[in-house]
């Protein structure tokens, strides 16, 4: 296409089927070991060239959405069957070391770690914090009701600012003590957008239906809306080359340049369904992963 950037290109060098149903979430442990999680209700540890070390059947009741890696040993799934799961390394695999059953009224989204803290949201419209009781066992000890239900969460811990974003807008809250401090209304996630990440030190960017939108931390607006008509779900920031990737419903994704947010290159129907996000797995090699069951490996 004539908007690619001749100083720029990607190329597909690996197409894997990888789960038997919708990946829904890949993330990377310390070591570069991958894991991925999927609507097949499966949990599977892989090596960073995507080779089976490990496969958890049955994980959870009910499609897993999300992991969060703790560390080399743990990591945390949530599910639409409500329950949160703690996982620890043991004899070199993993097993469940705690669950928390009943954590939401419905199907929880998203599960971050913050110092010992878990905190957690849900289509139930509710985001709670967890804390370790003398038993060692995960408790709730906060809830932050909202009106709408929450499609995302995220950190800046290095700026004390944790942020929340669903139907009714998004909202930066005081890490300390989780007060609300600053809102702007109906800025995304009203059908599908789920993602936040970070630019820089001063810019986050927030992807929602059709809409990419940055803000300014420092300065707490919205500094560039960007349309996206095929939809947006994925976001991956780039930050070596100054750029970002958007993901969506039309089985392709854009690149923006992080400076001007001028979209630079388009790489049509890579995918078969839709893209649901992207994971960087050394400097060389970026994996994009879909509805379709499967992940394609890029190298750039």
């Amino acid at each position: 296409m004539d908007i690619n950037n001749s100083n720029f290109k990607l190329t597909k060098i690996k197409n894997q089927k990888i789960h038997d149903d919708y990946i829904n979430s890949i993330s990377l442990f310390p070591s570069g070991k991958i894991i991925s999680v999927s609507a097949d209700k499966s949990i599977k540890i892989w090596t960073n060239n995507f080779d089976l070390l490990q496969i958890i059947q049955y994980a959870h009741f009910y499609p897993i959405i999300n992991v969060e890696i703790i560390n080399e040993n743990n990591f945390i799934t949530c599910s639409y069957d409500q329950i949160i799961k703690i996982w620890i390394k043991e004899e070199n695999k993993f097993k469940i070391q705690e669950q928390i059953l009943n954590a939401h009224k419905d199907g929880i989204i998203k599960v971050l770690y913050y110092k010992n803290i878990l905190i957690s949201c849900s289509f139930d419209k509710n985001i709670k914090l967890w804390e370790k009781n003398k038993e060692n066992k995960y408790q709730n000890i906060t809830i932050i009701s909202n009106t709408y239900s929450i499609r995302s969460i995220y950190l800046l811990e290095d700026k004390n600012i944790f942020i929340s974003s669903g139907f009714n807008g998004t909202k930066f809250y005081n890490l300390h003590n989780f007060e609300n401090f600053f809102s702007i209304k109906h800025i995304t996630c009203y059908n599908y957008g789920d993602t936040i990440e970070r630019i820089d030190d001063n810019r986050i960017i927030i992807c929602g239906d059709n809409i990419i939108k940055i803000i300014s931390i420092s300065n707490k607006k919205v500094i560039k809306e960007i349309d996206n008509n095929f939809g947006c779900l994925g976001i991956f920031i780039l930050k070596e080359k100054g750029l970002f990737f958007i993901s969506g419903f039309s089985k392709n994704f854009k690149i923006y340049r992080c400076d001007n947010y001028e979209c630079i290159y388009i790489e049509n129907n890579c995918h078969n369904n839709l893209i649901k996000g992207f994971i960087q797995i050394n400097k060389y090699y970026i994996v994009s992963y879909s509805y379709d069951k499967n992940i394609n490996i890029w190298l750039f």
